[in-house]
């Protein structure tokens, strides 16, 4: 018998009574890292209950690793209030560990190897409008002289732009973007899935309802670009490294697994060089969560799976999981029979639908 869908009504009552509870942060966390720590004791989160997504992911660890890590974002409310809202039934947190990865970690990570369709395997009833058509010309040209030419990491100068006695190799920078091209715009019917996956995306980074409403135009806007250079700017998009906001509003480089980049600094610092002054600095929320998202992958050990899983869909000729599939499916069909969920009738939130639903992801 499949236990009870974690994703209900009754779900998001609790987490929303928590929420709007009078319990402070601090106590809404250390319960939740006690019922984790009970979480862990338990074999059967293993066994019995093994992740539904992929066996080798320990849901103790995508929880704990959703918690700490929430810190980055300001969420640790919200993270802290999902995990108290399933007490310490095993099947309950198991499948918010699946919730979590299927409808957040994953979107993500996979819209990195293919941005144009990365929203197409979430559901493909949705009605997607791409916002490139309607691409700003200046995205580039605004991010690289707010930067001063200089990649914001490496401390490389643009070509044509070194300084006097100053030697460099010939190095071209390129804006990245922060959160990815790819946006779906939905209308009155909006598959449920898309809606969990933003309920999530907008719970865990904060990310207010006007910048939401706006985000068509903020994504050419130079707030949500940062000038890298070529090597950095890959892996910056594979979330091997991340710029993790500080409160003096500094940003910590934090590279994970093997060096990939070699910063001129630990930390870096935002500044507008354009002639004139006026341009958007990088956005906080944005760059967080990219932060928050690589870190949680990192530390839960699901980001290796992932990759294993994306490496499948290569192999088997199929760089884009298939448009005629949803994302779960696109996912499953490349795990093994033991690994497909039970559970495949969790039910989305009911909340924004009929709202137009906007999903950004990483360039």
């Amino acid at each position: 018998m499949c236990p009870t869908p974690i994703i209900s009504d009754e779900f998001e009552a609790s987490v929303k009574a928590n929420m709007d509870g009078l319990h402070p942060d601090d106590f809404l966390v250390q319960a939740a890292t006690e019922h984790l720590g009970v979480f862990k004791a338990k074999p059967e989160r293993l066994n019995a209950m093994p992740s539904t997504v992929h066996a080798t992911i320990d849901p103790a660890r995508v929880l704990d690793a959703m918690l700490r890590c929430s810190s980055i974002c300001g969420s640790r409310r919200y993270a802290a209030c999902c995990i108290v809202s399933c007490a310490e039934k095993v099947e309950e947190l198991v499948e918010l560990s699946n919730t979590w990865v299927r409808y957040f970690l994953w979107p993500y990570r996979r819209s990195v190897e293919s941005p144009e369709h990365a929203i197409r395997t979430v559901d493909v009833t949705s009605r997607l409008e791409s916002a490139a058509v309607n691409r700003r010309s200046e995205f580039a040209g605004e991010v690289l002289a707010r930067d001063g030419y200089r990649c914001v990491v490496t401390g490389f100068y643009h070509v044509g732009h070194v300084p006097l006695q100053t030697i460099q190799i010939r190095v071209e920078l390129v804006a990245a973007h922060i959160l990815k091209r790819a946006v779906a715009v939905f209308q009155e019917a909006k598959p449920r899935t898309v809606s969990l996956t933003w309920d999530i995306i907008k719970q865990y980074s904060g990310i207010p309802d006007a910048m939401i409403d706006t985000m068509n135009d903020l994504i050419d806007d130079p707030q949500n670009g940062i000038t890298l250079e070529k090597n950095a700017h890959d892996a910056f998009d594979s979330l091997a490294f991340a710029l993790i906001p500080q409160d003096d509003g500094s940003y910590k480089i934090e590279q994970f697994g093997q060096l990939i980049v070699n910063p001129l600094q630990p930390t870096i610092r935002f500044n507008d060089h354009s002639p004139p002054p006026g341009t958007s600095l990088p956005n906080r929320k944005f760059l967080a969560l990219h932060a928050a998202i690589a870190s949680v992958l990192h530390m839960s050990g699901a980001g290796a799976v992932l990759d294993l899983i994306m490496d499948k869909f290569s192999a088997a000729g199929t760089p884009v999981p298939s448009g005629k599939r949803c994302l779960t499916a696109s996912l499953i069909c490349f795990l093994p029979i033991h690994a497909i969920p039970r559970n495949r009738h969790a039910r989305p939130p009911n909340s924004f639908v009929g709202h137009v639903s906007l999903l950004c992801f990483w360039t």
